[in-house]
């Protein structure tokens, strides 16, 4: 029964990153993709950073789509599986996170690390549960970021604004912003 069930998961592990990688490819028009070679550098990728291969193309896939280049499109999935590690959330929620977070202060494909380095720097200061501390920022500032960014408040003030609120009022994110 055991052997059946691998099969049958690496039959689906196949038929998923099919479709996520031609999905990429009709997204992704100006680049010619070569499929086994992004798969080699997906698996690679996830052995590197402690996750799975599926979740390194669902990362690839969800940036994928948003017009940019292969190059820009594995630096945010980077800094999305290094955010999924440390909050345990899925891969989609942390891409969107970082997407929001891009999108709301301008910052480039190239500045997606930066942007868990400030959500972990805030939650290393607080006397929440760190990866509940990063969601809870994280939530906030996918509320409120454009409004502070037009107000001139920089990402770093405003997750130190939400986190500090969070710690003191025991608010979640998504309230405070």
């Amino acid at each position: 029964m055991g052997l059946i069930h691998q099969v049958s998961d690496a039959f689906s592990f196949i038929t998923e990153s099919n479709i996520k990688l031609t999905t990429l490819q009709m997204e992704m028009t100006q680049t010619k993709l070569n499929f086994s070679e992004i798969t080699t550098e997906a698996n690679k990728f996830a052995l590197a950073m402690g996750n799975t291969t599926k979740n390194v193309l669902s990362a690839i896939s969800v940036f994928g789509t948003y017009k940019s280049s292969l190059e820009d499109t594995i630096i945010r999935s980077k800094a999305a599986i290094l955010l999924t590690n440390l909050t345990g959330e899925s891969i989609e929620t942390s891409s969107d996170a970082i997407l929001s977070m891009q999108n709301q202060f301008g910052y480039a494909a190239n500045q997606a690390e930066h942007l868990v380095d400030v959500l972990a720097g805030t939650a290393r200061m607080l006397s929440i549960d760190y990866p509940i501390a990063i969601k809870e920022v994280s939530a906030g500032i996918e509320r409120v970021g454009s409004v502070a960014q037009q107000s001139g408040v920089s990402l770093e003030r405003l997750s130190a604004m939400i986190g500090t609120t969070a710690e003191v009022t025991r608010m979640h994110g998504e309230v405070i912003g």
